[in-house]
This record gives C-alpha cells, sequence and structure tokens, in this order.
C-alpha cells in the first residue's frame, strides 16, 4: 500500500522540479523527477546517458591526479559457482571487469579466494610498492550475506548452488577433500584497507554489501594512516548482482558510464555512484518505491546502494580519469591460491636441491 506523502515532501518535490542548475552546480541530494515510462521498457536498454546528472560541487580530491591506478579483482574462481548456468555470467562479468578497468590503463590484477588464506597475502601483493601518488582499487565479486551470530555482518563466502546432480557432486567431493567453505568477514578487512598509504576505492559487488556500512565496521583507529581517502562503494541495491543482474547488473552498467565519460575525462568516484544509481533506477523501475525521486528498492528489501568514507572528515569523491599509458607495478598477477603457490616453492626448492645448489 503507497504511503501519503506530506505537505514538506510535496513541497520539496515541487522546488526539485522547478530548479534547473548547471550539472556542475547541481547538489548530489537532489535527483530530477523522471517519467519512467518515457525513458525506460523492460527491453529496451538505457540509450540516453544522464552525464553528470547527478554531479554534485567538486570535492578537493576530485583535484588529484594519480600516476598509477591499480585494481585487483578478487573473486571465488571456478570453485565459486557450481551450477554451470550460473557460472558462465560470473566468468564474463568478472572479464568485463578487467576490461572496463584496463581501458583506462589501470594496471589490474586477478586474485581467486580461497577461505584458508583470507586476503592478507593478496592484499599485501597488492600493496607493496604503492606511493601517495597511487590509487588503489579493490573489486570484489562473487557472494555476500549477513551473520546474525555476528551483529548482522557482512561475510563474503563461496556459494555452492545445489540445482543439480553434478552440483550436489562438487559440494560433496569438496567437503571430502576437507576443503573449507569458512566466509571471510568484512571487518577483517577492513584494518588490511586502512593500512594501504594511499587512496582506496573498495566496490563490494555482491548481495547484502550494504551491510558494509554498519556501525560496526565503520570503526577508525589513530594507529592508520589518515591522511588518505578510503572510500566504500557496495552495490546491494537492485538484486543486479552478476549471476541475476545480468545485462541490469552493476558491473555491466558500470561498464557503461566508464565508456561514456572517458572522452569527458571527467568521473569520480561520487559520480560512478550516482550514475550507476539512477540508470539502474530507469533498468527496473519496478524494483524503486513508488516515489520516483528514491533510488532505493521496494519495501521488504533488506539493503540498498551505498557510498561511505572509511575516515571521517575526507572529502568524497576520487576521481576516475583515464591515465595516458599504463604504469609499470610490482604487484603481477594474483591468479594463484596460496595452496597453489606453496606447491609451486616446494617443487622450485627440490628441483634445488636435487641439482645439489640448496641448501
Amino acid at each position: 500500500m503507497e504511503q501519503p506523502h506530506s505537505a514538506a515532501e510535496d513541497s520539496l518535490a515541487e522546488e526539485v522540479e522547478a530548479i534547473e542548475l548547471a550539472p556542475d552546480q547541481r547538489p548530489a541530494t537532489i535527483v530530477q523527477n523522471v517519467n519512467m515510462e518515457d525513458h525506460c521498457h523492460a527491453d529496451q536498454p538505457f540509450t540516453k546517458p544522464s552525464l553528470n546528472l547527478l554531479r554534485g560541487p567538486r570535492s578537493e580530491i576530485c583535484q588529484r591526479s594519480y600516476r598509477e591506478v591499480r585494481v585487483l579483482v578478487m573473486h571465488w574462481g571456478h570453485r565459486g559457482y557450481r551450477n554451470d548456468n550460473n557460472l558462465s555470467n560470473y566468468q564474463l562479468e568478472i572479464h568485463l571487469v578487467v576490461d572496463t578497468f584496463e581501458s583506462y590503463n589501470y594496471n589490474v590484477a586477478t586474485s581467486r579466494m580461497c577461505p584458508e588464506d583470507p586476503c592478507d597475502e593478496d592484499l599485501a601483493h597488492f600493496h607493496y610498492g604503492v606511493a601517495d601518488d597511487t590509487l588503489a582499487i579493490i573489486y570484489y565479486i562473487g557472494h555476500g550475506a549477513l551473520d546474525d551470530l555476528q551483529e548482522r555482518s557482512l561475510r563474503f563466502q563461496q556459494h555452492v548452488f545445489l540445482s543439480s546432480m553434478s552440483a550436489r557432486f562438487d559440494y560433496s567431493l569438496t567437503i571430502s577433500r576437507g576443503e573449507s567453505l569458512d566466509p571471510i568477514h568484512w571487518y577483517n578487512v577492513v584494518p588490511m584497507i586502512l593500512k594501504f598509504k594511499c587512496d582506496v576505492l573498495t566496490i563490494l559487488d555482491c548481495s547484502h554489501s550494504g551491510g558494509a556500512a554498519l556501525p560496526r565496521h565503520m570503526f577508525h583507529d589513530d594507529m592508520y594512516p589518515r591522511a588518505f581517502s578510503k572510500e566504500v562503494i557496495a552495490t546491494a541495491g537492485f538484486d543486479s548482482t552478476y549471476w541475476s543482474g545480468k545485462k541490469y547488473s552493476f558491473a555491466t552498467i558500470m561498464s557503461q558510464v566508464f565508456a561514456d565519460f572517458k572522452e569527458a575525462n571527467d568521473l569520480d568516484s561520487l559520480g560512478l555512484f550516482s550514475e550507476i544509481s539512477y540508470r539502474m533506477k530507469l533498468q527496473s523501475p519496478c524494483r524503486t518505491k513508488t516515489k520516483k525521486e528514491a533510488l532505493v528498492e521496494s519495501e521488504g528489501h533488506p539493503t540498498n546502494p551505498v557510498q561511505y568514507q572509511l575516515v571521517p572528515g575526507k572529502p568524497m569523491g576520487i576521481p576516475l580519469k583515464p591515465l595516458p599509458s599504463k604504469t609499470p607495478t610490482r604487484t603481477g598477477k594474483l591468479d594463484l591460491s596460496k595452496s597453489q603457490v606453496d606447491d609451486l616453492s616446494r617443487t622450485f626448492f627440490n628441483k634445488l636441491y636435487a641439482a645439489g645448489i640448496w641448501p
């Protein structure tokens, strides 16, 4: 049942419709009143970019420039999703994310996660050699859930679809091998992000990612560098993760936004978040509340897209501009799990021992 609007809300809506500001003067909280029927159809793709539609005033951080932009795409690999139909979507989305960032000449590495090695080693490699003029982007694409036993904290976990006999067999084989399906908790990842001595943008492309913004996770400690911006974009809204959203997923629309802003060279994290939220609303108007100004899901959904700072007091809006060329980086590719790295190390030292070189 639709809730009646208050007089204050109706007055605000009239003021929003009457205001005509230049794109770079519009406050980020103002959303244009859009006739959804005129701009969106269930089978019609979004064709008219809303460049700068929700862009707020330019902040100090938007004037920064980076010598290098590093991107770490973290995923569960082939072990993460057992349903064959969803597996293809998953892999396509990973490649789409990588291609999107590489189109801006960013250095992209991918990391297959495993519960036995909860991100520590991969993030340490990724962090190695960063300078204060480096931007680090951490992109998690996978399954997310809220843990009732940990104050509904966000967790990342392999998700096993048991919709087929082969999927059930794979799951049984995983358990019989003693492979863990234990989750990785967001509150354990936050301290590692705060240690980075550079600006960091973290994008959580998973269900329930809005749980990352719960007060429990917004802790701050003087032992961490506070001179750098640490922003988080949680993509939980509209249920458009990779395996369900497909052509309307967050990653797909993010790729469109990067392409639309590339020539203008005027994209930042605030604009990215606003553009994606707005376009997803146009794609799926039935999932939003009746009041068209609300960039939120329909009633009953537990999470909405959010953007916030891990370090308080820093200006929002990390610049996301294409670089003239890729900067040599010392991170390298991170497609091997810790167990695979250990196996390679043992093989290497065994060969040295057999040749009489080691010890």
